[in-house]
């Protein structure tokens, strides 16, 4: 499989609609995909011709049109498509919000001062704080639950990274 060169604009187009869609599952306007990444519209219209013709996206006429990603562009940006998404509960602070959770990849596992998690998320991470102690699951499938402090973001890859103080399986029978 070929391996498609995107500018950092159109990276960064490409991961904001995917997240988007991810989310709606709808059709995403060029004016919203611009509010998220806070560029112009029609600096998105003209980024979303290209990746059209990198056969990425495609464009969706009429009232409710916009645009969607096509399969090829999660495997572009290395994002994992999930069929029929659960959200997993993320407490930061005294908030706790529900967001669908493609991958935690763990490091340093052997040395506790060097744990890291890097958490891909699809959908906005806005209301995510650097710095601000986080816990993240149980994940639907694995019963995960990631605990530590925020000492990252990644908006590119949508992705923040963790310093992990705890990590643990639930044993909670309601999960299942």
């Amino acid at each position: 499989m070929q391996t498609i060169q995107l500018t950092t604009s159109q990276t960064s187009i490409l991961a904001a609609l995917i997240c988007l869609y991810e989310e709606e599952q709808n059709p995403i306007t060029a004016e919203t995909i611009a509010q998220e990444i806070q560029r112009s519209p029609g600096t998105v219209r003209n980024q979303m011709q290209g990746l059209t013709s990198l056969e990425l996206i495609e464009g969706i006429q009429g009232a409710a049109g916009g645009y969607r990603p096509l399969p090829q562009s999660y495997d572009t940006l290395d994002i994992q498509k999930i069929d029929n998404p659960k959200p997993t509960l993320i407490c930061q602070g005294e908030s706790n919000l529900y967001k669908i959770i493609s991958d935690i990849s763990l490091s340093g596992v052997n040395n506790p001062e060097l744990c890291r998690a890097k958490v891909h998320i699809l959908g906005s991470m806005d209301d995510i704080n650097i710095g601000g102690s986080i816990t993240v699951g149980p994940t639907p499938v694995s019963n995960l639950v990631v605990s530590g402090r925020v000492d990252g973001k990644c908006e590119k890859r949508n992705a923040i990274m963790v310093e992990l103080n705890s990590i643990s399986v639930s044993c909670d029978e309601n999960s299942k």
